[in-house]
């Protein structure tokens, strides 16, 4: 598990961002997200399944907002291996 470190690809949908990740090991990933002004990552989902879809509205409707995801695996009520890259997108 140490070497595991999650791979990430972004889709925005209309209204909502897919988060991919590739789970081959069947671990529920924990999803962390920062949007807008935010300075700090905040815990969004906990999910075993890909992709998981953040359906947030925008902090402000009338601008473009960036978002950025990280990933980790998460197994026996710890993480494991290594937090993924951080992506960005614009919605």
């Amino acid at each position: 598990y140490a070497e595991l470190k999650p791979e990430i690809k972004l889709k925005h949908t209309g209204f909502n961002v897919a988060v991919n990740f590739a789970n081959n090991f069947k671990l529920p990933a924990k999803i962390y997200s920062r949007r807008g002004f935010e300075k700090d990552f905040k815990f969004l989902a906990m999910d075993t399944f890909s992709p998981y879809m953040d359906n947030r509205p925008k902090l402000d409707s009338s601008m473009p907002e960036e978002r950025e995801y990280k990933v980790i695996f998460f197994d026996d009520e710890q993480e494991v291996g290594q937090m993924s890259e951080i992506v960005k997108i614009t919605v």
